[in-house]
């Protein structure tokens, strides 16, 4: 593919395809580590308010992508792209798009490291996922886009595999007690916080207006957000049934280890399929923020008129690969560290997708007005 077409835009999407995009952009890590966080039953009521207030936003995105497509037709970011104040935005984003790599990167090779190859250094794997996050970005904005019905397909059929623990013999359906909470917990704003940045990531296509076709797509924004939360509900009560409350707290990544109670006769370590499942929704984001993260460094460096060329994202892929190998060196090597990232997380993400949508309908707002007043005079 040429180095031209990295954000080629000539076919729009599917409309269907932005609601699978929405969907595999919000299960991740988070909703992996969800029941060592949320570990009492009466805490799915966190999950469905934060799935409620989510539902909003997800609205004004969607809204965004028709007011992107719009400034798009018009050439309107234009004048926005070459100012002082853009290239300074750029900061903070870089800043949260690699905050965001390093959770959803580190914490995926985590868990791959260790359940299913404890003994290979975490470096290795971290460069196998960039190396496959850069196969997959240098053939553009569009495929990457598309390869989220792939990473959906490759995924999602593990809730069928789970369904094997909602009935009894293995559900023990005395654990749903108390479902309405005795006391209101002390932690609900934390735990809050955490369901609310676990469902961020759909903020980042507010910018992919020319790929939407100028279609309007908010239903389909709400229906992958539905079938987000459907899911973290699910993956909620799954262990909770089979382990209950007191026992869940003990089990590290419980999801994973509750797999490896399913017995196949043809199969045994039923988790090496699941743990690899994950990998095309990882894969995903990767790319898709790895060429946010071009673009960026692109507007930074005043370079936004001049064609993208695909050796500049295998040398931004190069020297993101370098940060995170020293990040799993040097500043993820401990529980405390770990908790940390995660902490720093939710607090960066989940405001990301709180202000984000926002932001971006005031610069619409704005250059809506400007337009105006030159029509004016």
């Amino acid at each position: 593919m040429k180095s031209s077409s990295l954000f080629a835009h000539d076919k729009p999407l599917q409309p269907w395809m932005w609601a699978v995009l929405v969907n595999r952009m919000q299960v991740g890590y988070f909703m992996l580590i969800l029941p060592n966080v949320l570990v009492q039953p009466y805490m799915v009521w966190i999950i469905l308010l934060a799935g409620c207030l989510a539902l909003l936003n997800l609205w004004v995105i969607g809204k965004g992508l028709e007011a992107s497509y719009q400034q798009h037709e018009t050439e309107g970011w234009r004048p926005f792209m070459g100012s002082v104040w853009m290239r300074v935005l750029m900061v903070p984003c870089l800043v949260i798009m690699l905050l965001k790599l390093t959770i959803v990167v580190k914490g995926y090779v985590g868990i791959v490291h260790q359940i299913l190859f404890p003994s290979v250094n975490t470096g290795t794997f971290i460069v196998l996922m960039m190396f496959a996050g850069y196969y997959l970005a240098k053939h553009g904005m569009w495929t990457v886009l598309r390869f989220g019905v792939i990473a959906f397909l490759m995924s999602a059929w593990i809730l069928v595999l789970y369904g094997y623990f909602l009935l009894p013999p293995e559900a023990n359906y005395s654990h749903l007690y108390p479902i309405i909470p005795l006391q209101w917990p002390s932690h609900w704003l934390e735990s809050l916080l955490f369901v609310w940045a676990a469902f961020a990531g759909p903020e980042y296509f507010v910018v992919l207006g020319p790929w939407t076709g100028g279609k309007p797509l908010t239903k389909y924004f709400l229906a992958g957000h539905v079938v987000s939360l459907f899911e973290y509900v699910y993956f909620f009560f799954v262990p909770l049934l089979f382990f209950g409350s007191p026992y869940l707290k003990t089990v590290d990544i419980a999801l994973i280890q509750l797999v490896r109670y399913i017995q196949l006769p043809f199969f045994e370590r039923v988790e090496m399929i699941v743990v690899p499942a994950y990998m095309a929704p990882v894969v995903l984001v990767i790319a898709l923020l790895m060429l946010y993260v071009y673009g960026a460094l692109r507007i930074l460096l005043k370079r936004i008129r001049k064609p993208p060329h695909a050796g500049g994202l295998f040398m931004v892929f190069l020297a993101v690969g370098g940060y995170l190998l020293i990040v799993d060196r040097w500043l993820w090597t401990s529980e405390i560290q770990r908790r940390m990232w995660e902490q720093l997380q939710m607090v960066v993400g989940g405001a990301s997708f709180a202000l984000t949508p926002a932001l971006f309908l005031v610069l619409h707002a704005m250059q809506s007005r400007r337009r105006k007043s030159e029509k004016a005079q």
